[in-house]
């Protein structure tokens, strides 16, 4: 008997579930969810099969792997074996065939992260994994002791050493997937920039919306590339990318176009408000244009109601360019370099990228030692402040 009970490049299990694959081709959402069963059923250990005969996955998987209906009979070790065996292989092939979605890769990456957990601590702590399953098998064929006992290893090795590979597989899959569709949305949104009408916006909120925009498309990572599309967007938009920009007067302007309040929602949106806290992101971050975003969104609405009800009083005070002007001596007395000079697509990737770091030192909710088993985190729910766990010494981690 082959003792690799797993053989990947088995030509007659391909076979076999070929039918399934081009049921996948046709259809992503069956893809998906066959690819789900297939996961569930990598984590079936000797112990639970009375309790997997009657659930619905393994019917699934049996019916579209063997073409039998009916319930299967998991009493029946081989069947039990070569089931196994077949979702291991249709997961290799959909990644062969590059045949998942963006969706099915995170999802299915999850559920066999659970698997090959699964797998390792039953093999480290009871001895009870999946190998058990051959025992029958190796018995019926007046296997002896020790041979029985290199089959239960060569199973262990196989199901957990594929299981990890194939986790590997799926990590390289889901970062060229999402690279793929990250790039083709970007430029899809460039196509067709003239649809969004950008235009409607006054300046300062335009580039506010531009980079809002763009950060639908990524939460990070961001590269040379992305400061060159940001670049040809804003140009797009009727900006000139290497006008220069001083922070104060961006202010300046951002809170006369947004008088009374047209775009608070958007710019907010933008920063994260309120889980992102301004007050933080002053302490925490050296980026002047985005500390002064942060600190303008906080100071508008206060001023604006005190400037408001003093116009009320003044004929002469217009509110707009009063609360313009406030806020940007506030900024200014908040020793925030005001006077700083830069490109236009300077400062918007600065805002691009810099909101990224205030959810980080920023975070209104606090830091916690990332272990659990810290006495730190078990004895404080949060930090006020990021830095390092004066228990363990590591990297606190904002709460989420």
């Amino acid at each position: 008997m082959n003792n690799n009970i797993i053989n990947e490049n088995d030509v007659a299990l391909d076979t076999k579930i070929e039918p399934t694959l081009a049921l996948a081709r046709r259809n992503p959402m069956e893809m998906q969810r066959l690819a789900l069963d297939c996961t569930r059923m990598l984590r079936a250990t000797e112990d639970r099969r009375e309790n997997l005969e009657n659930q619905g996955f393994v019917g699934r998987l049996w019916g579209r792997f063997s073409g039998q209906r009916g319930k299967i009979q998991l009493a029946n070790q081989e069947a039990f074996a070569t089931v196994q065996r077949m979702s291991f292989r249709y997961l290799e092939k959909l990644h062969e065939e590059n045949l998942m979605t963006l969706n099915a890769v995170a999802t299915v990456k999850n559920q066999l992260s659970y698997a090959v957990s699964e797998i390792v601590d039953l093999r480290e702590s009871t001895g009870q994994a999946v190998e058990n399953v051959y025992d029958t098998i190796a018995r019926s064929n007046e296997a002896t002791a020790e041979q029985i006992s290199r089959l239960r290893d060569s199973t262990k090795a196989a199901i957990t050493a594929l299981a990890m590979k194939m986790k590997d597989k799926l990590d390289v899959m889901e970062h060229r997937i999402e690279k793929l569709e990250t790039a083709s949305a970007i430029h899809g949104w460039l196509l067709t920039f003239e649809e969004f009408d950008y235009a409607r916006y006054p300046e300062s909120i335009r580039m506010v919306e531009i980079v809002s925009q763009y950060r639908l498309f990524k939460n990070g990572g961001w590269t040379s590339d992305d400061a060159r599309y940001l670049k040809s967007a804003l140009r797009r938009g009727g900006l000139d990318p290497h006008e220069p920009i001083v922070i104060r007067d961006f202010i300046h302007q951002l809170a006369r176009e947004n008088y009374p309040d047209l775009y608070g929602k958007d710019i907010q949106e933008l920063l994260r408000l309120p889980e992102v806290d301004p007050t933080k992101v002053r302490e925490n971050v050296s980026l002047p244009a985005l500390i002064a975003l942060y600190s303008f969104a906080e100071e508008y609405d206060d001023n604006r109601a005190n400037i408001e009800r003093f116009a009320k009083r003044h004929e002469n005070v217009d509110p707009r360019d009063e609360l313009a002007t406030q806020i940007t001596e506030i900024l200014d007395e908040c020793g925030i370099e005001t006077k700083a000079e830069t490109e236009r697509h300077h400062f918007a990737m600065e805002l691009l990228t810099g909101i990224e770091i205030a959810q980080d030192y920023g975070w209104a909710a606090g830091y916690q030692c990332p272990d659990s088993d810290c006495e730190n985190r078990k004895q404080h729910r949060a930090n006020e402040k990021p830095g390092m766990c004066n228990q363990c010494g590591k990297s606190l981690e904002p709460v989420r």
